[in-house]
């Protein structure tokens, strides 16, 4: 997943240009343009088979999101 450096969220991203070029076995490179449509700074995500790159103003956040508030459990709901 990736983020926006300046706010600290994906909520904002969004894939502004992709190109995906494909050969005989398969999926050759991947080269895309971000940009947070909240602050409008921009971001590259590139993947040419041996290496990926994310440069400009985005990060690759590898956990997921925490989530705020409480869950129900099974041992919170009523009795049927």
């Amino acid at each position: 997943m990736f983020v926006c450096s300046e706010c600290e969220s994906a909520q904002f991203l969004q894939i502004v240009e992709s190109a995906i070029e494909f050969d005989t076995a398969g999926i050759r490179s991947i080269d895309e343009s971000y940009q947070c449509t909240f602050c409008g700074e921009r971001g590259r995500y590139t993947d040419d088979g041996d290496a990926e790159s994310v440069s400009g103003s985005i990060r690759r956040r590898n956990s997921q999101p925490r989530t705020t508030g409480q869950h129900a459990s099974a041992g919170d709901r009523p009795a049927e």
